[in-house]
C-alpha cells in the first residue's frame, strides 16, 4: 500500500511538471529513478536480478538503463529513426508537395462544399500515413485546400476544424506510435496495421468525416457572422514533377510486396521495416539524379535522411528509453502487481484495465497538448498487466493508441 502512495505522489509530480512545460524525457527518467530507489529501499524487490547485481544500487539502476538504451536502440528505435529520415527526405525532395498536389486535384471537381469538406478529412488521413510531420501536412493543405474550401462557401473555421484533424488519428506503417505499440504488443508493424489498427481506424475515419458534413455544416448555419471573404488561392512552391507522388508511397508498396511474394513462397520472410526504408531511399537518390543530373547535389540532400534520424532519437526514442524507466519503477515498488491484482479482486479484467488507461492518457493528451509521454509512459507497463490478467497485449494496446 505504501508503495501505491509513493507512486501516486509521484504521478501527481510528474503530472505537475510536464504540465509546466518541463522535459518530459528528464521527469520519466528521474521519476522513475526515484522509484526504482524508493522500490529497494523500502524491500519491494531488486533492479537487477541477485545473480547480475553489482552490490551497489546506483550502479544497478545505470545498468538497467544502459540495458534499455542498448535494446531500443539497436531495435525499435532504428525502425523509428529510420523512417522519420525518409519522411524528412521526402520533405527535401519535394516529393511530399508532389503528393498532397496529386491528391488534391480530384477535390477540386466536387462542387457542394460539406462533402467536399469531408472528402478532405478522408485524403487528409491517407496522406498522414505517408507524410507523418502533423506540422507539415497542416501546412501544406492550409495553402492547397484551405483557398478551395474557402471559395466554395465553407466557413474559414470549417474548413481549419477539418484540416487540424486530418492528423488526429496516428495510424499507419510509418507512424513512430504504431512502430512503438506493434513492439509492446510483440507483432511485426505489418500485422499490426493490417490486422488490427486499419479496420479500426477504417471505421473511425468514416465517422469522423460523416460528422464533419453534418456538425460543420450546423454551426455554419448558426453562426450567423461567418466571415466569407475569399482566401488567396497560392499554389505550392517547388513542386517537382507529379511521379514524385509515388516516392512517400515507396515504403508501403515495398512492404506489399514482400508480404505477398512471402505468401507465395518466394520470399522467406517479409522486409524488415528498416530495410524497407534504406532501399526506398536507394530508389529516391537514382530519381533524384536522373531528374536533376547533379550527383553532388543529389548526394548532399541525403543529409536530410541522417538528419531526420537524429530529430527523432532526440524527440521520440529518448522518450520512449525515458517511459521505460518510468514503467521499471513502477514495476520495482511493486505497482504494477497491485493493479493486476486489484483488476483480479474487483472483476474489471483486462478490459476494465484497458479502458481505465485509455482515458488517463486521454485526459493528459488533452491536458498536455501531446499524447506522446502519456502513450509511451503507460504503453511499457502493458506486457506485463496483460500476462498477469491473461489477455493479448494487442487487445489493451491498441484502444490506447
Amino acid at each position: 500500500m505504501f508503495g501505491i502512495i509513493i507512486s501516486v505522489i509521484v504521478l501527481i509530480t510528474m503530472g505537475y511538471l510536464i504540465l509546466k512545460n518541463y522535459k518530459p524525457q528528464v521527469v520519466l527518467a528521474a521519476a522513475g529513478i526515484f522509484l526504482m530507489m524508493c522500490g529497494v529501499w523500502l524491500g519491494f524487490g531488486g533492479v537487477l536480478d541477485p545473480t547480475k547485481s553489482s552490490g551497489y544500487l546506483i550502479v544497478d539502476i545505470y545498468n538497467e538503463i544502459l540495458r534499455m538504451l542498448s535494446n531500443r536502440i539497436a531495435g525499435l528505435g532504428l525502425s523509428i529513426m529510420a523512417v522519420g529520415g525518409y519522411a524528412r527526405y521526402m520533405e527535401r525532395t519535394g516529393a511530399s508537395r508532389a503528393m498532397v498536389s496529386l491528391l488534391s486535384r480530384p477535390l477540386k471537381l466536387i462542387r457542394s462544399p460539406y462533402i467536399i469538406l469531408s472528402a478532405t478529412y478522408v485524403i487528409g488521413q491517407i496522406m498522414a500515413q505517408f507524410i507523418t510531420s502533423a506540422s507539415g501536412l497542416g501546412m501544406l493543405l492550409m495553402v492547397t485546400l484551405f483557398p478551395t474550401l474557402v471559395s466554395l462557401g465553407v466557413s474559414r473555421l470549417s474548413a481549419v476544424a477539418v484540416i487540424a484533424t486530418t492528423m488526429s488519428i496516428e495510424w499507419g506503417i510509418l507512424e513512430t506510435n504504431s512502430i512503438f505499440a506493434a513492439q509492446v504488443a510483440g507483432m511485426k508493424i505489418a500485422t499490426y496495421f493490417f490486422h488490427y489498427q486499419l479496420p479500426v481506424a477504417s471505421c473511425v475515419i468514416i465517422s469522423v468525416a460523416i460528422s464533419h458534413f453534418f456538425v460543420q455544416r450546423a454551426f455554419d448555419k448558426k453562426d450567423k457572422n461567418i466571415n466569407h471573404e475569399q482566401a488567396e488561392l497560392k499554389a505550392l512552391d517547388n513542386v517537382p514533377p507529379l511521379y514524385y507522388a509515388i516516392l512517400p508511397v515507396m515504403p508501403l508498396i515495398l512492404m506489399l510486396g514482400s508480404l505477398f511474394l512471402a505468401h507465395i513462397g518466394l520470399m522467406q520472410s517479409e522486409l524488415h521495416l528498416v530495410v524497407v526504408m534504406l532501399l526506398s531511399l536507394t530508389v529516391t537518390m537514382f530519381v533524384e539524379f536522373f531528374r536533376k543530373h547533379n550527383l553532388r547535389e543529389t548526394m548532399d540532400d541525403v543529409q536530410a535522411f541522417f538528419d531526420g534520424m537524429g530529430t527523432q532519437f532526440a524527440n521520440v526514442i529518448t522518450l520512449v528509453v525515458a517511459g521505460e524507466i518510468f514503467a521499471k519503477g513502477l514495476t520495482t515498488i511493486g505497482t504494477v502487481d497491485a493493479v493486476i491484482r486489484g483488476a483480479e479482486h474487483s472483476g474489471l479484467g483486462g478490459i476494465g484495465v484497458m479502458i481505465i488507461m485509455a482515458l488517463v492518457i486521454a485526459i493528459c493528451a488533452i491536458v498536455m497538448g501531446s499524447g506522446n509521454a502519456p502513450f509511451m509512459s503507460f504503453a511499457s507497463l502493458i506486457p506485463n498487466i496483460a500476462a498477469g490478467l491473461h489477455v493479448p497485449a494487442v487487445v489493451m494496446i491498441m484502444p490506447m493508441h
